[in-house]
């Protein structure tokens, strides 16, 4: 299984991270791009952005094991599983549209996510 498990757990550290930091932003408010800088400590302060930023750390730091004993070429295509993940929560939570062709899309995906563990 090429170190399915450690591959899925970064994976989902990762999604659940930027789930965290949507919550987190939903919480403090919108943002310009020019003043995230000048606002990054005060978002800092959000509990869920702080907690998706450690997601996040916590999955490169496991995703430095997965590439070095995996092939780049079979682990990041993994990474797209992370897109279901985000579809259905942020339907569920977030009340986000999620459209047929999303729908699709994901479904397609997940055919190449499939044929690329069997290879």
């Amino acid at each position: 299984m090429k170190n399915l498990a450690l591959i899925l757990v970064s994976v989902m550290l990762g999604a659940a991270g930027q789930l965290l930091i949507k919550k987190g932003m939903l919480v403090y408010g919108a943002v310009g791009a020019l003043k995230v800088w000048s606002q990054a400590f005060r978002i800092f302060t959000v509990p869920y952005v702080l907690i998706g930023f450690i997601c996040f750390v916590t999955s490169a730091i496991l995703w430095l094991s997965v590439i070095s004993r995996n092939e780049i070429s079979y682990a990041y295509p993994m990474v797209s599983v992370s897109y279901i993940v985000i579809l259905v929560v942020s339907a569920f939570c977030f009340h986000e549209s999620v459209t047929l062709l999303r729908i699709f899309g994901i479904f397609l995906i997940c055919l190449g996510v499939i044929a690329i563990t069997r290879s």
